[in-house]
């Protein structure tokens, strides 16, 4: 099978990069001929198929008056479009995977794969298609008023970076893409989670088109510790919505070690609190070999989020190396975690209740060990790259049988 697949980035940015780039290595390990389309960047390509990446948008830029020439492009690109049909030219495809291309590639180059007969699937890292601003967080807290496609509650709220009218752009797209369908062309919407489909049917997207695919990793591939070094690790972007400063406040209290791995606009306030508690060091953004050895030294990961994750790809990571998660009930997350089976769930922002979660495994080694055991059992079996194989290809499959 010739497979396109398009995200906006073409290096490890993120997590939508990381299951891309997964993705891609997986279906050329099948035997399958792999094309990725993105953007230009320094930062990195994936092969020679980047000779036909299209410049990034400038709407980033701190030049208002460029920022406002880059809108239309921001919104809908032309640009990416015809660099798209030239990349079909040299790599010709029988379905085109898409992962997060909005304000970069832009929903054009679905209307380019149509027009060529080329069907389309795309897997949902984030809420775009029922937040303007991606995250369903207003004033940091969740939020559900979008949901209905009333996109003018992201402007009053000024949802993105504070600002009317940065927020305004961002509903101006979400309401332009919707008016004209430029959605329509996907046959299948992939959910890494079952809480990402629930809120994708409430903003108005038919279930038939919607399945489940939780994230894979291949826990083959990494060698399990079930002990550990005596500290507690927190992995991820240093900001309010990802409780960062609850767990902070929670080993202050503790006494017990705990590493922050990440950068963020919290960082600075970090810096300060860990200043002030010898327990906390921060270690900056870690990948890599580098994050696997801090997670396979710690007794847990933890994961205090305050917003609606979708499926965080570090906690299954943790789980392949033998250890178990303390996470916040909300979101995706509950789906991830067996509670007292493979860790232990919290109420999300209840400082109190993260304490007595942490405290049951600082009491008993045995039990962590048993957890760590389980909790990498159950991503052998659930998120495996074969089980994650078989369900891309049904998908896929499916896809083409409708476009024939």
């Amino acid at each position: 099978m010739r497979i396109s697949l398009a995200n906006n980035y073409a290096y490890l940015r993120g997590g939508a990069e990381k299951v891309m780039l997964t993705e891609r290595n997986l279906l050329i390990h099948h035997g399958h001929q792999v094309a990725v389309f993105a953007q230009k960047d320094e930062k990195g390509a994936v092969g020679e198929e980047s000779r036909f990446y299209p410049e990034k948008p400038g709407y980033d830029s701190p030049r208002f008056w460029e920022r406002i020439r880059s809108l239309p492009g921001f919104i809908y690109s032309s640009k990416a479009r015809r660099h798209f049909a030239d990349h079909l030219q040299a790599y010709p495809a029988d379905i085109l995977h898409a992962h997060n291309i909005y304000g970069g590639l832009t929903p054009s180059i679905l209307a380019e794969a149509k027009a060529q007969g080329i069907p389309s699937v795309m897997t949902l890292h984030d809420y775009k298609l029922m937040c303007p601003t991606y995250q369903m967080l207003s004033q940091g807290k969740p939020c559900e008023l979008c949901l209905d496609h009333r996109y003018f509650h992201a402007v009053q709220q000024k949802c993105h970076r504070n600002s009317t009218t940065s927020s305004g752009v961002y509903a101006l797209e979400s309401y332009f893409n919707l008016g004209l369908g430029n959605y329509d062309p996907i046959h299948t919407f992939i959910c890494p989670s079952q809480f990402l489909k629930t809120m994708a049917i409430r903003s108005g997207i038919s279930e038939e088109r919607l399945m489940v695919i939780p994230n894979a990793v291949d826990a083959n591939a990494v060698m399990p510790s079930f002990e550990d070094n005596g500290y507690y690790l927190y992995a991820g972007r240093l900001s309010h919505e990802k409780g960062i400063l609850t767990l902070i406040e929670v080993f202050q209290l503790l006494g017990l070690p705990l590493i922050l791995a990440g950068e963020g606009p919290l960082q600075e306030a970090c810096e300060k609190k860990a200043a002030f508690s010898q327990n906390i060091q921060l270690v900056g953004h870690l990948q890599g070999p580098e994050l696997e050895n801090r997670i396979r030294g710690a007794r847990a990961l933890i994961l205090p989020s305050e917003w609606y994750e979708n499926a965080p790809m570090i906690l299954i990571e943790a789980a392949a190396l033998g250890k178990p998660v303390i996470a916040a009930n909300i979101g995706g997350i509950p789906e991830m975690v067996v509670e007292g089976h493979t860790g232990y769930l919290f109420t999300s922002g209840q400082a109190e209740d993260l304490q007595d979660k942490v405290r049951l495994l600082e009491d008993s080694p045995i039990l962590r060990r048993q957890l760590g055991r389980q909790a990498r059992e159950r991503v052998l079996v659930e998120y495996s790259f074969e089980t994650h194989y078989e369900n891309l290809m049904k998908v896929y499959r499916s896809a083409i049988g409708r476009a024939l």
